[in-house]
């Protein structure tokens, strides 16, 4: 399964909030940026510092909403 079907299926299935799909997705997310590292490596460092300001940024937002 390449990576742009397996990112399709996860998010067809990540709407119902599935675990399967969510493992699907989070795979698909793991193998792009693995490649991106591999292939171009200049690029993957920004991509990843963004990735974790957004995993950090909605952590937070999701703490506070939950009070």
């Amino acid at each position: 399964m390449n990576t742009i079907t397996a990112i399709g299926l996860g998010h067809l299935g990540g709407f119902g909030g599935g675990r399967i799909s969510s493992i699907i997705l989070h795979l698909a997310i793991w193998s792009l940026l693995r490649r991106l590292f591999i292939d171009y490596p200049e690029i993957a460092w920004p991509v990843v510092i963004a990735l974790v300001a957004f995993l950090v940024i909605r952590d937070i937002r999701r703490r506070r909403n939950f009070r």
